[in-house]
C-alpha cells in the first residue's frame, strides 16, 4: 500500500474532480441499483484529506449521492438539533437522505456517525475530575448515552430507510482507538475552521494528564460505541457494522479524530469488499 500523502492542494484538486460534476448528469447512464447513498460526518466528509467516500469513488468507481458534513452528530442526522438565529429548527439531514433513497433506490446505504456526539465539549460530560476520587468514566451515564440515546437515533434512521425500501442494506462503521494527544488539523489556508483538537482539552480540564489513563478512557468509550453497533448488527439482518479497531493502527492517525489518506484508503477497501459481497 502506498503511504505517500498527497499535498493539501493536490487533495483539493482530486476532490474537485471527484465531486464537481453535476450529479444528475453523471447518473443519466447509471442504473439506480448501482448508486450508493451516504450520510455521515467527517469520515465521509473530511475537507483537508481524502476520506472514505472520496476513496470509494476514486479507487473503486462508485457513484455516490452524498449527504455528509464534517462535524455532524448522529442526533442531528436523525432528528435535527441545529437551529437558525431566530431559534427555528433546521431540517434534519435525514430528510434529504430519504429523498435521495426514494429517488435512486440504492441497494446499499452508507452511514457514518456518533464520533462527534462524544468529542469536544460533549466529552466533558462523560468524565469525572481526576481529583474527585471518582472513577474517571461516568459509566452509567456513558451506558445510557451510547446504548439508549445513540441506539435510538440509529434505529430511527434504520426504520425510516426501510420504510422506503426494506431490502436496502445499511453499512456503518465504528471508530478506532484515537490518541488524545492534542493534535489538530494544521497548516491550512487562513480562515479554515476545521481545526481541533477535540479530545485533550476536555481531559486536561478534568486533570487527566497521564497518557495511559487518557487513552484508556477514550478506548473505553470507543469500545462501548462499537458494542452498541454490534448489537444493532446482530438484531437486524440487513444492517452491517464494520469493526475498524483491529484495522486502524497508531501511525494511521493524522490528528485526534481523523486518519491519513492512505489509512482512509485502506478502510474504503473494507467497505468495498462488503458492498460487493452484498450485491
Amino acid at each position: 500500500m502506498n503511504n505517500i500523502e498527497e499535498s493539501y492542494d493536490e487533495v483539493q484538486r482530486i476532490k474537485y474532480e471527484l465531486w464537481s460534476e453535476d450529479f444528475n448528469v453523471e447518473l443519466t447512464a447509471v442504473a439506480s441499483e448501482d448508486i450508493l447513498v451516504a450520510e455521515g460526518d467527517s469520515w465521509f466528509d473530511y475537507p483537508p484529506g481524502l476520506d472514505i467516500l472520496d476513496n470509494l469513488k476514486r479507487e473503486f468507481g462508485y457513484k455516490i449521492y452524498k449527504v455528509s458534513e464534517a462535524g455532524d452528530t448522529i442526533e442531528n442526522m436523525a432528528f435535527g438539533t441545529e437551529i437558525r438565529n431566530n431559534f427555528s429548527r433546521r431540517i434534519p439531514p435525514l430528510v434529504e437522505t430519504l429523498d435521495a433513497i426514494a429517488r435512486h433506490r440504492p441497494k446499499v446505504f452508507l452511514l457514518s456517525g456518533g464520533g462527534n456526539d462524544i468529542t469536544g465539549l460533549r466529552l466533558e460530560s462523560f468524565i469525572n475530575h481526576k481529583d474527585s476520587g471518582l472513577p474517571l468514566l461516568r459509566q452509567s451515564y456513558a451506558e445510557y448515552i451510547l446504548f439508549t440515546v445513540f441506539k435510538i437515533a440509529y434505529e430511527y434512521i434504520i426504520e425510516q430507510v426501510w420504510q422506503i425500501d426494506p431490502s436496502i442494506h445499511i453499512i456503518t462503521h465504528g471508530y478506532g482507538n484515537s490518541i488524545p494527544d492534542g493534535r489538530a488539523t494544521i497548516n491550512l489556508p487562513f480562515g479554515f475552521k476545521f481545526i481541533g483538537p477535540w479530545l485533550r482539552p476536555a481531559l486536561a480540564k478534568k486533570n487527566i494528564t497521564n497518557p495511559l489513563e487518557a487513552e484508556g478512557l477514550i478506548a473505553s468509550l470507543i469500545d462501548m460505541f462499537n458494542e452498541m453497533l454490534q448489537q444493532l448488527d446482530q438484531e437486524n439482518q440487513r444492517f452491517h457494522y464494520i469493526d475498524l479497531r483491529g484495522l486502524i493502527q497508531r501511525e494511521d492517525w493524522v490528528n485526534e479524530l481523523h486518519l491519513y489518506n492512505f489509512a482512509y484508503r485502506r478502510v474504503a477497501g473494507i467497505f468495498h469488499d462488503l458492498i460487493q459481497a452484498l450485491q
